[in-house]
């Protein structure tokens, strides 16, 4: 009514009489109120009348429950209540299906009030409490409301008759968990709640031997079986596989920001052979895209990518964005570092983020924020500015929600677009408004974490020719690479890496950085070979490289690769590479006395760095460049 003027003055005659005589206005306010919430109520009735001939269309029992709620104070038996609370919990089961959480968790306690919250309407109608006390402590974690979550959980925890009807209460006491940044307390928990489950064995800690044995058994399992039968198995309608299919996909979330890589690896895997054993899940497509990625970190890239895609499809089984924000991430991740095509990534990413944020999944919307600012990055596919507004804002909310493992990655790729932008103390000192103190963060960082930060450190060097700046930290890159051991994340670790001790041998003729940067071009180079499509453009980049700076060859020969590289670079959606590669070609033409040729190629890529908003790499290029470049303004 609040839309239309006429239906509003229409509703305000409901119950007025003007021929009437004077009386007590309290009394014929009193009426004018009841016969307004009768007139409410029997338009809700008729709604639910409609409903229950069309179905379907499911506004019809959300709108004529809420109209019923106008009546409540009508209500005079306790039937009459529980009558309505039913209604309310089955609107809001609708409400939850499309996401709309608050209004689902508005309806979930007008139900639980008119039930009664004692321990009366436990023992009147069981049944439905329980449903609609789950249903609330699930609602009120999606809006952050953790403390009534919180309550929900302990009443029904306190009223159950078994185990098996807590069980639902422990996962969401879990979730709610994370969401107040305890996930070590969800990690123990969801580790236990599987244990009691039992179906299979889960130890009290989860050793490497116990991950490689899930690895064993889960991904022979996997390869036995075609691309229908995966796709097309059996759903699961056991309520405890699928509450066991959930949890552990939850466990994966508090164990990656846990940085506890034996068990993230453990219930993925679990989670992808139960479903195998006992019936797909809701949950199944994150396993499925889960064993990908332990083949592609097996080297197994051909097996990664088919059980991506079979993921995916499987994902379509079902309606769950919650768990569609964790198998999309995982997809595009090894769809980024194995495919060629780079175009679209980091933008997909960025969708499943705000999936993740609607559905309530925060750690999933966290984790495929971090990984399309990483996209962006490396490809110099979204303009600087915006970048770092994007950075400070996932900085600060991945502070918020306490994801710790995030954080230090999210300042280093504010701090690494900062300066390119120009908009730091100098051109490669890697602190300042992203990362106030670097010590700090390595120190207080995982094994990985530094790896990563030691390699956009490197990078940014490189992107600047201060090569020995940044050579401890390459060097650190290698070690750290040896002791991860991660398995197809490291292309442009290894890019950079041998461009930096490419670039060194050049300069000082050390055999020490020779042997370097032929070691991480033989490891690309086999990378490439075993199926990762994408190492294709970087090797031809570094074979360019090598044939201008450490083997010698003629110009002739050198410049053919050279525009081989820029072209693949640019077909490939690497705007900054393809910067970076005229820019090497221009330098490499003028130290072979081609000024005009050299002018072509940098003026190229001093515009592309420009497009791009990298100010900070423009204005060294033209001091570094000045007679050349001075030339071309």
């Amino acid at each position: 009514f609040v839309h239309d003027k006429v239906q509003t003055a229409a509703f305000a005659l409901v119950g007025t009489n003007s021929d009437s005589d004077d009386g007590d206005s309290r009394s014929r306010t009193s009426s004018t109120r009841e016969s307004k919430e009768r007139f409410l109520v029997q338009a809700g009735k008729l709604l639910l009348e409609l409903y229950e001939t069309n179905e379907g269309q499911s506004w019809m029992l959300i709108l004529g429950t809420d109209l019923q709620c106008r009546g409540i104070s009508l209500l005079q038996t306790s039937q009459e209540r529980d009558a309505l609370a039913q209604q309310c919990f089955d609107a809001a089961s609708e409400l939850r299906n499309t996401s709309a959480f608050e209004s689902a968790a508005s309806l979930t306690r007008i139900a639980m009030d008119l039930l009664g919250r004692g321990v009366d309407c436990w023992k009147r109608n069981y049944n439905l409490t329980l449903s609609l006390y789950n249903l609330n402590a699930a609602m009120e974690y999606c809006v952050g409301n953790q403390e009534a979550c919180d309550n929900c959980v302990m009443a029904i925890i306190a009223n159950t008759k078994t185990m098996e009807e807590r069980y639902n209460a422990y996962y969401i006491y879990m979730e709610n968990l994370g969401a107040l940044r305890r996930h070590d307390e969800a990690l123990r928990l969801g580790l236990e709640l599987i244990r009691k489950l039992k179906k299979g064995y889960v130890p009290r800690r989860v050793t490497p031997v116990h991950m490689l044995t899930e690895v064993i058994r889960t991904i022979s399992m996997v390869r036995r079986i075609s691309d229908e039968k995966l796709i097309n198995h059996e759903v699961c309608e056991d309520e405890s596989i699928i509450l066991y299919g959930r949890a552990l996909m939850s466990i994966c979330t508090a164990a990656y920001f846990c940085n506890d890589k034996e068990v993230l690896v453990f219930a993925s895997l679990r989670s992808a052979r139960l479903s195998l054993r006992y019936g797909y899940t809701k949950a199944t497509s994150f396993g499925i895209c889960a064993c990908g990625m332990v083949c592609g970190a097996l080297g197994n890239f051909k097996e990664a990518m088919r059980l991506g895609r079979v993921g995916l499809k499987v994902a379509t089984r079902f309606a769950c964005p919650e768990v569609d924000t964790m198998t999309y991430f995982l997809y595009y991740i090894m769809l980024y570092h194995m495919d060629n095509k780079n175009v679209g990534n980091g933008d997909n990413l960025m969708k499943m983020y705000q999936v993740g944020l609607d559905s309530g999944n925060v750690g999933g919307a966290c984790m495929n924020a971090c990984g399309a600012l990483s996209v962006h990055l490396n490809a110099g596919s979204m303009r600087l500015n915006r970048f770092i507004a994007a950075a400070e804002k996932h900085v600060e909310e991945a502070g918020l929600y306490k994801k710790k493992a995030l954080r230090p990655v999210l300042m280093g790729l504010q701090q690494f677009a900062l300066n390119l932008a120009g908009r730091s103390s100098s051109y490669t000192t890697f602190e300042g408004d992203g990362i106030k103190n670097l010590d700090e963060v390595l120190r207080e960082s995982d094994a990985a974490t530094v790896r990563y930060i030691c390699f956009m450190m490197v990078n940014c060097s490189a992107y600047f020719w201060e090569w020995e700046e940044h050579v401890t930290e390459a060097k650190i890159g290698v070690r750290y690479a040896s002791e991860t051991k991660p398995g197809y994340f490291i292309l442009f670790d290894q890019f950079w890496r041998c461009s930096t001790f490419l670039h060194l041998y050049e300069k000082n003729h050390k055999h020490a950085m020779k042997r370097l940067a032929l070691q991480e071009f033989k490891r690309i180079r086999r990378n490439m070979d075993l199926g990762l499509e994408n190492h294709k453009t970087f090797v031809t980049m570094l074979e360019a490289e090598l044939a201008a700076r450490l083997h010698g060859k003629p110009f002739d020969v050198v410049m053919p690769m050279y525009d081989a590289s820029i072209l693949e670079a640019q077909q490939d959606g690497y705007n900054n590479f393809t910067a970076v590669m005229r820019e090497r070609a221009g330098e490499y033409c003028l130290r072979k006395g081609q000024p005009e040729l050299a002018k072509e190629y940098l003026a190229l890529s001093l515009g592309g760095f420009e497009q791009w908003g990298a100010n900070g790499k423009a204005s060294q290029m033209r001091s570094k460049f000045k007679e050349v470049l001075s030339e071309t303004e």
